[in-house]
C-alpha cells in the first residue's frame, strides 16, 4: 500500500498488542539498518497462511486482525526467518526493534518452498507475490506481468488487463514515465506485484487499472546490471544496456542508457466499401511493408534522506528515436463490382521524436501525516516527413509530400497527504495542477493541397479525499475526486475552426472488503473518464491515397466510465464479474460528404457501451510444477446504424491462458504459456479468433549472477488480427499482422542489483500516455 497503516509511530520502535487485534513494530538488521518490504505473516499452529502484509521503506508494519493462537513469521531475503508466537506477546513487552540475523546460506538457497500461493486478494487488490516463487527466476517483467490473473497480450503484444486495456504502472509508489523504466526492472529485483482494477480517487480520473510493483533493496554500495538480446523475427533486433548505481548512507544515485533496434515487418490488407445512394463504390488495398526503429534513452536520478522523516530528489530522462516505415501496395477502386481504377502505391515515412522529462520530489512525515510533493516538466518534439507515390497505368503519376512538426510541453504539480488517525482509520487527500501547450502543423503537397497549423492548450485542476475504516473483519473505504478541465483549440489558418471546451466533473468511488479465513469478498464502485489523445483531437490530415485520408477530430469530448466489480477469493481461486457503462465512447468513425468519392477515416463519440466482464483464476503448485489457469469472458452490448438499420455488436468475447513452469535440477526453468482468445465485439469493431504459444527455457550461472534464456513467442503466428466493421454507409474489413512471433536470446549480468531506489513520483504519466 502507498503509505502503511500506522506509520506515524514508526519510532517508538516497539512491538506490542494494538486494541488486542493488531501487533506492530520495526523490522532491522544486526547494525539496527531497518529492513524495507520483509514479509510479516500470520501462520496458524499447523503453518497455514491466515494473512500478511510487508514493511514499509523503513521497516515499519501494523498486521490486523492477529489472534492469539498464531504465530508471526519475519522473512527477508538473504536473512533467516524469525517465528514468535502471538501467545507470547503482552502490553508490557518492550522488544523494541525486531532483529532478524543474516543467513550463512546463499541468496539462491533462501527460498519459500511452502504452499503459499502465488496470488491473495486483499482490500480489493491482487497481490502476486514474486519474491521467493518461481517468477522471481522468469528472464524479463514482461514474461512477469503476462502471469498476473486477468493480463492478455494486446494487438502490439503489449500487456493489457482484460476489460480495461493499458494499465497505469507504479514503481515504488512512483508512475512510470515510460514502459523503458519497466524494462529495466529485473523479476529477482521484485518483491510484490498488486494489480488495481477498481481504482480509488488518489490513482486519477483516467487510470481503469493499476498496477504497482514493488521492488526490493539491499546493502550499501556499488550496483551493476547489462543486457543484451537478440531477436528473430522477419529481421533481426537487438540491444544493449548498462545500468550503474550507487548507495552510501543517505545518498542514492543510479544512472543507465541502452540503445535498442528494431526492424519489423507488416502485412495489412484492407476493404472498404460506402453505399452513395445506389452506388456501391469499393477500395481493396493490398500492403506490406517494413520499420525501423533505432533507441536511444538515458535516465539519471538522485535521491537523498534529510533523515528518516524527510527526503527529497532529482531526475531526468529521455530518448531519441527515429521511425522509418517504407509500404508498398496496390489499390483497386471499383464501383457497383466494376473495376474503374489500379494503381501501385509507394510510401515513405519518416517520424524522429526527442523527448525529456525531469522530476523533483519531496517527502516527508509530520507527526501522524505524511506528504508528498511532485513536480515535472516534458518536452516532447516530433519531425513527420511522408512521400506517396501512386502509379498507374496510362495516366500521370500522382506524388504526395507531407511534412509537419509537433512540440509539446507538459508541466504538473501534485501533492498528497495521508493522516493516520489509528490502526484501523486513515484520511488521504490531494491536490494536483497540470498544463498542456501543443503547437503542431501540417502540409500536404498533392492535387488537392491540405494544410493545417493549430496549437491546443490544456488546464487541469484536481481536489481529491478518500477515508478507510476497518471493524473487525469489515474494511470500508469511499471517496470522491473533483476535475476542473480547460481546453483550447486555435486554427491558425481558419479561425471558423477554433473552439473552446470547459468540463468540471465529480468522480465518487466506495468499497467494501469483508475477510474471513480463507475467503476474501470485495465490492466496489467508481467512476473514472477517458480523455481523447492528442492524436485524436489533432485537426491534421494524413494522405492515405488518392481516395483516403486520415484525421483528428476536435470536437471530440470525453467519455465518462461507471463500473461495479465484485472481487471473491477463496484459497487458490479467484473470480472477478464487473460491470461498466462507458458514456460518449471513443472509436474510429468513416465520413463522406455524399458528393464525391472520397473517404475521410477519423474518430467520434458514440452514445454508449455497455460491458459484462467475469473471469476466473485458478493457481496452483505441485512439487516443480506451477501451472496458472485463467478463464475470461466480456459481453459487450452496443448497436448504432449501418445503411439505415440498427445493428447489434453484442458478439462475446473470451480469453483461455494456461501459463505452466517446471524447475528442473541444475538450475533450469522450462515455461510454457498458451493463449485463446475467441474475438469478439469492441464497439462495432469485430475480431476473429486469435492466438498466442509461447516457450522458454532458462539457466542461471554464477550463483544467479548471469542469466541466459530462450525464448520462443507465437511460435504458430496466430497473433494475427482480423476485424471487420458496419458503421453508417460503410462496410470495412481488414488484417492487421504485426509478424510478433520471434525467437529470442537474452543474457544478463547483474553484481548486488536492488540498491539505488528513487522515490519521486510521475505527475504527468497520464498525460505522457496521451502522446
Amino acid at each position: 500500500m502507498k503509505h502503511k497503516i500506522g506509520i506515524f509511530i514508526l519510532f517508538s520502535l516497539s512491538f506490542s498488542y494494538v486494541n488486542a487485534q493488531s501487533v506492530k513494530g520495526v523490522v532491522v538488521d544486526k547494525k539496527g539498518s531497518p529492513l524495507p518490504f520483509a514479509n510479516v505473516v500470520q501462520l496458524s499452529k499447523d503453518s497455514t497462511y491466515i494473512s500478511g502484509i510487508t514493511t514499509d521503506d523503513k521497516g515499519f508494519f501494523i498486521l490486523s486482525k492477529v489472534t492469539d493462537a498464531a504465530i508471526l513469521r519475519i522473512s527477508y531475503v538473504g536473512f533467516q526467518p524469525l517465528f514468535l508466537p502471538v501467545s507470547s506477546i503482552h502490553k508490557d513487552t518492550d522488544l523494541r526493534k525486531i532483529v532478524v540475523e543474516e543467513s550463512k546460506s546463499t541468496l539462491s538457497e533462501v527460498v519459500v518452498t511452502g504452499s503459499r500461493p502465488l496470488f491473495r486478494q486483499e482490500e480489493g487488490s491482487l497481490f502476486t507475490q514474486v519474491q521467493g516463487t518461481i517468477l522471481s527466476k522468469l528472464p524479463t517483467v514482461d514474461n512477469l506481468l503476462s502471469q498476473l490473473p486477468g493480463a492478455v497480450k494486446g494487438r502490439t503484444g503489449s500487456i493489457e488487463i482484460f476489460g480495461k486495456g493499458s494499465p497505469i504502472i507504479y514503481i515504488n509508489k512512483r508512475p512510470i514515465r515510460s514502459y523503458t523504466e519497466v524494462e529495466r526492472l529485473q523479476p529477482s529485483d521484485i518483491k510484490n506485484i498488486e494489480l488495481i482494477t477498481s481504482p480509488g480517487p488518489e490513482f486519477g480520473a483516467s487510470g481503469r487499472a493499476v498496477i504497482r510493483i514493488t521492488t526490493l533493496r539491499k546493502s550499501e554500495g556499488f550496483s551493476f546490471l547489462s543486457r543484451s538480446n537478440l531477436k528473430q523475427r522477419t529481421y533481426l533486433s537487438g540491444g544493449q544496456s548498462v545500468e550503474l548505481g550507487y548507495q552510501f548512507h543517505k545518498l542514492s544515485i543510479a544512472g543507465n542508457s541502452g540503445y535498442q533496434y528494431s526492424h519489423g515487418r507488416l502485412t495489412q490488407p484492407a476493404s472498404t466499401e460506402l453505399q452513395i445512394g445506389e452506388t456501391l463504390h469499393q477500395y481493396d488495398r493490398e500492403q506490406w511493408g517494413s520499420t525501423r526503429t533505432p533507441t536511444f534513452n538515458y535516465q539519471l536520478s538522485l535521491d537523498y534522506s534529510i533523515n528518516d522523516k524527510h527526503s527529497l530528489g532529482f531526475s531526468f530522462d529521455g530518448s531519441q528515436n527515429t521511425n522509418k516505415e517504407h509500404r508498398n501496395g496496390t489499390l483497386n477502386y471499383l464501383t457497383d463490382h466494376q473495376l474503374v481504377n489500379s494503381a501501385v502505391v509507394e510510401n515513405h515515412y519518416k517520424n524522429k521524436t526527442d523527448y525529456l522529462h525531469v522530476n523533483t520530489f519531496y517527502n516527508g512525515t509530520l507527526g501522524k501525516v505524511n506528504t508528498t510533493l511532485n513536480a515535472d516538466y516534458v518536452r516532447n518534439e516530433n519531425d513527420y516527413v511522408q512521400n506517396t507515390a501512386e502509379s498507374r497505368q496510362s495516366l500521370p503519376l500522382i506524388e504526395a509530400n507531407s511534412t509537419g512538426n509537433g512540440k509539446q510541453n507538459l508541466f504538473a504539480v501534485k501533492s498528497d497527504w495521508t493522516w493516520n488517525i489509528s490502526p484501523d482509520t486513515k484520511i488521504k487527500w490531494g491536490a494536483e495542477w497540470g498544463y498542456t501547450g501543443n503547437n503542431g502543423n501540417l502540409s500536404i503537397a498533392s492535387a488537392n493541397d491540405i494544410n493545417s497549423d493549430y496549437r491546443t492548450q490544456e488546464h487541469r485542476y484536481a481536489l481529491y479525499a478518500e477515508t478507510t475504516q476497518k471493524i473487525k473483519s469489515l474494511s470500508l473505504s469511499g471517496g470522491v475526486r473533483y476535475e476542473d478541465y480547460a481546453y483550447r483549440y486555435d486554427d491558425r489558418i481558419d479561425e471558423a475552426n477554433s473552439l473552446r471546451k470547459h468540463y468540471r466533473n465529480i468522480f465518487p468511488s466506495f468499497r467494501v472488503s469483508y475477510n474471513v479465513g480463507s475467503w476474501s469478498h470485495t465490492l466496489s464502485f467508481n467512476s473514472q473518464i477517458s480523455r481523447p489523445t492528442f492524436r485524436q483531437l489533432s485537426n491534421a490530415s494524413y494522405y492515405g491515397n488518392e481516395y483516403m485520408y486520415q484525421h483528428g477530430n476536435p470536437l471530440l469530448v470525453p467519455s465518462r466510465l461507471y463500473s461495479a466489480q465484485f472481487y471473491s477469493s477463496y484459497k487458490f481461486v479467484r473470480l472477478s464479474v464487473s460491470y461498466t457503462y462507458n458514456k460518449n465512447y471513443i472509436a474510429t468513425n468513416f465520413y463522406n460528404n455524399g458528393k464525391d468519392n472520397i473517404v475521410e477515416s477519423t474518430y467520434r463519440n458514440y452514445p454508449a457501451l455497455k460491458t459484462l466482464n467475469m473471469y476466473l483464476n485458478m493457481q496452483k503448485k505441485w512439487g516443480a510444477w506451477s501451472p496458472s489457469l485463467s478463464l475470461g469472458v466480456i459481453q459487450p452490448f452496443f448497436k448504432y446504424d449501418y445503411r439505415g438499420q440498427k445493428i447489434k455488436h453484442n458478439k462475446t468475447s473470451a480469453y483461455a491462458v494456461l501459463s505452466q513452469f517446471f524447475q528442473l535440477p541444475h538450475n533450469f526453468i522450462l515455461s510454457s504459456y498458451v493463449y485463446y482468445n475467441t474475438g469478439g465485439n469492441q464497439g462495432a469493431v469485430e475480431l476473429q479468433p486469435y492466438h498466442s504459444i509461447d516457450f522458454g527455457l532458462q539457466k542461471t550461472f554464477l550463483s544467479d549472477r548471469l542469466t541466459v534464456s530462450l525464448q520462443a513467442k507465437d511460435i504458430f503466428h496466430g497473433m494475427k488480427f482480423k476485424e471487420k466493421e458496419f458503421i453508417d454507409s460503410f462496410r470495412f474489413t481488414q488484417t492487421e499482422d504485426y509478424h510478433l512471433w520471434n525467437f529470442s536470446l537474452n543474457i544478463i549480468y547483474k553484481l548486488n542489483t536492488r540498491k539505488a531506489i528513487y522515490r519521486g513520483n510521475n505527475s504527468l504519466n497520464k498525460d505522457i500516455k496521451r502522446l
